[in-house]
């Protein structure tokens, strides 16, 4: 019998509202250090969209270099508590937003954000195409894993630019969303988005490719603890965009109502990690 495959989504907290600053590139590898210290058993580690940042355009050859960078720092801490998981991150310039999928071997995966609605990114050519010459899928254990950059696991549920019919084989999506919770506009007020879009968002790219969606995000002065980040939604229970009782939401091979290890904090400064590790058989 194939061992199933633990997915642990760590979901960043930071207790200000986002001000538009970020933590420092050490500050967040500290974080993952913890994380995988913790979690190292897992086989994917799921981490937010722009988890690492960096100014300006990314040409192809800077790319390479800086995700050659990181690739060698994230298979250093894997290495080092002997992990044999597959961490996912996202990866933000001014004009791009990606996602990669590293384990100690190197580079398994990579994506560019095909969907935006205001475009002000460089996007893929599609919702199936490779970047740095990987593909945006990659395979554990027969299973086959597919990135989604942000607004990419809205298109999935809207059927955007051809993302109606999930590729062949796929059997999850992992998807990195940027930011949630409360900000400060430019008038010093706060403002912030709900946690049910954050819900509505995943369940309706998992309704239309019917499979599990895993997320994780960045949350500002909110605590996201109490929400699933893994849902599997099925017609039955889908209304008006989401079962509002998402106890419901079962499957015999998909444990997403209750995770396995249900929120454990990971704590760092200025942020910490809710982790919630669920199971795929």
């Amino acid at each position: 019998m194939t061992k199933p495959i633990t997915i642990v989504t760590a979901v960043l907290q930071n207790q200000k509202p986002n001000d538009g600053k970020r933590p420092r590139p050490e500050q967040r590898e500290e974080l993952l250090r913890r994380i995988v210290h913790q979690y190292g058993k897992a086989d994917i580690i799921l981490l937010p969209a722009g988890f690492y940042q960096t100014h300006g355009h990314l040409t192809v050859k800077r790319e390479e270099k800086e995700v050659g960078e990181m690739t060698k720092t994230i298979q250093g801490i894997l290495n080092k508590e002997k992990s044999d998981a597959a961490v996912c991150f996202g990866f933000d310039s001014d004009k791009d937003q990606l996602a990669f999928a590293v384990n100690k071997t190197g580079l398994q995966a990579a994506a560019r954000k095909f969907y935006h609605p205001k475009s002000r990114f460089a996007l893929a050519d599609d919702f199936n195409g490779e970047e740095l010459g990987k593909k945006r899928t990659f395979e554990i254990r027969g299973k086959t894993f597919y990135l989604a950059v942000c607004f990419d696991v809205k298109a999935l549920g809207k059927r955007i630019k051809g993302a109606e019919k999930k590729p062949n084989g796929v059997d999850a999506v992992l998807s990195l969303i940027h930011i949630f919770g409360k900000s400060i506009n430019k008038e010093g007020v706060e403002r912030g988005q709900g946690f049910s879009y954050f819900i509505r968002t995943i369940a309706g790219a998992s309704l239309q490719w019917g499979v599990p969606v895993f997320a994780s995000a960045t949350f500002y002065k909110w605590n996201g603890a109490k929400f699933p980040s893994g849902i599997l939604c099925k017609k039955a229970y889908y209304k008006n965009g989401c079962d509002s009782d998402l106890k419901n939401l079962k499957n015999d091979k998909v444990r997403l109502d209750k995770a396995v290890r249900e929120g454990e904090l990971v704590e760092a400064e200025p942020e910490s990690a809710i982790c919630k590790e669920y199971v795929l058989e």
